[in-house]
């Protein structure tokens, strides 16, 4: 299937195709469907599940929203092949409830949908993720109906509505010399309750103390020691999950073709490196990666061996990856080659996943709370390894520079969080800002300050040759 859908096809390609179509939609209408990556490109297909028929609208609507945006609406604009995975899972999503409840998605009505939505809210699924669903489903429709597909749903337009910008807002804003009226136009969909969307004004339940992170790594480390490493490297470099699964290097590659391994770095005498990769939005972005973050790699996971194996774990995955990964089913359907530079693999030699890691994390979370180390509230999932590693960096930068973590300086603070978390909105700063309000500073630092050794105390318990090793090295500079 091309990259590219013929949006205006003539009308004797139209005639040909007719009965083809027809019966097309026939089989499409009322059966579950399943999302399967392309091989060269990554880009998602949905099929009809048993049948091996792609389904004509749904794959027609992604390419539409890739290639050609504007012939959906012509307020969209260009969007990543990520988000587009997500279209496809919602499409997926609401295709599938339609098959299960044995509704044409072309005869479901605006009623229908409304009876989806108090399913699922009565499941317990939130607004905002509702909200993504919805966006992505009046998309699909407003396709159909440029495409003249005849079909029921008819949803009620979205409200525009203008509100006044928030007295801090405009504070951090440092053109707000420049604006006319401090007042902005939102829009509004009244699918959407706004009653039951969560307004977060910090991450404080996010962000997880030191003896939180110790056990989340150690049961982390338990499911897979891979997880309980890409954990700690996120506390370290605030990447996002998806940048941290896609992005990090384990040798040089085009976008890092001068990346230095551990032992590179020490013995140049190197204590950081450039980090570049992709950011939101396919921004380029570069942090500055500590050298303790690849020895932490180093030693947890690239050269750590399993009882009784000689082998170095990463080896043992690697070669499964070459030979089991690679000619599997789904090996032959992914975008990874021999040439690959994959550094995340589980026990099976399978690359890790977004959707593995955050499996990791929930199961992980599950038995935390049962055990009840971590309090229901607090909202573990692999993001609170980015909020509570920027809350941590927050503080250190009020220690080292005397900028007092208030609204009042957010300019500063803005421009200090933007460069380490790339960031674009003054919003986001401001929920820092409150989140290491709502604590005292040095009880935070003191929660939050995790040393690599902390993390492996079961180790260092059970191995007194590594724990006289780590004393030695604390010892002799006061740090590990």
């Amino acid at each position: 299937m091309s990259n590219v859908i013929q949006l205006n096809p003539d009308a004797s390609n139209q005639s040909k195709n007719s009965a083809e179509n027809s019966v097309s939609i026939q089989i499409q209408s009322k059966h579950e469907v399943e999302k399967i990556r392309r091989g060269d490109s990554g880009f998602p297909m949905i099929f009809i599940k048993g049948r091996g028929y792609l389904h004509r609208h749904a794959n027609g609507f992604l390419l539409a929203r890739y290639n050609y945006p504007t012939f959906i609406n012509e307020e969209l604009e260009q969007t990543t092949l990520a988000t587009i995975q997500n279209y496809a899972d919602h499409i997926r999503q609401w295709l599938n409830g339609c098959a299960l409840t044995d509704t044409c998605y072309l005869h479901a009505d605006y009623d229908y949908m409304i009876k989806i939505l108090s399913i699922l809210r009565e499941n317990g699924v939130s607004e905002d993720s509702l909200s993504q669903y919805i966006s992505t489903w009046r998309l699909f429709y407003q396709y159909l109906d440029k495409k003249e597909v005849p079909h029921n749903m008819v949803l009620p337009k979205k409200i525009k509505k203008t509100r006044m910008l928030e007295e801090a807002a405009q504070a951090g804003d440092f053109l707000n010399y420049t604006r006319k009226k401090n007042s902005q136009t939102v829009t509004q969909d009244p699918l959407i309750d706004a009653k039951r969307k969560k307004k977060r004004s910090s991450y404080i339940s996010q962000v997880l103390t030191k003896e939180q992170m110790r056990e989340l790594i150690s049961e982390l480390r338990q499911i897979d020691p891979v997880y309980g490493v890409m954990a700690k490297v996120q506390f370290d470099t605030c990447l996002r999950i998806s940048e941290l699964v896609k992005y990090f290097p384990h040798t040089s590659n085009e976008l890092n073709p001068d990346f230095k391994s551990y032992g590179e770095m020490h013995i140049e005498g190197e204590l950081q490196q450039k980090l570049k990769f992709k950011g939101k939005g396919q921004v380029d972005r570069e942090i500055d990666l500590d050298i303790r973050t690849l020895q932490l790699i180093e030693d947890k996971y690239l050269n750590t061996k399993r009882e009784n194996s000689d082998i170095p774990l990463y080896s043992e995955r690697k070669h499964l990856f070459l030979t089991k990964y690679l000619s599997s089913k789904h090996g032959k359907k992914n975008v990874f080659s021999h040439d690959s530079d994959v550094l995340w693999l589980n026990k099976e030699g399978y690359p890790v996943s977004n959707g593995m890691y955050q499996d990791a994390f929930r199961e992980a979370a599950k038995k935390l709370k049962k055990r009840g180390v971590i309090p229901q509230f607090v909202h573990v999932r692999p993001h609170a390894m980015r909020h509570t590693g920027a809350t941590l960096r927050l503080v250190k930068y009020r220690e080292e520079t005397g900028v007092d973590i208030h609204i009042d300086n957010d300019g500063d603070i803005h421009a200090f969080l933007q460069d380490l978390l790339g960031h674009a909105k003054m919003e986001t700063t401001h929920r820092y800002i409150r989140t290491v309000r709502d604590k005292t500073f040095g009880n935070l630092a003191s929660k939050t300050i995790i040393r690599n050794e902390e993390l492996w105390e079961d180790e260092l318990s059970k191995n007194p040759v590594l724990k006289k090793g780590v004393e030695a090295i604390k010892a002799g500079n006061g740090k590990c």
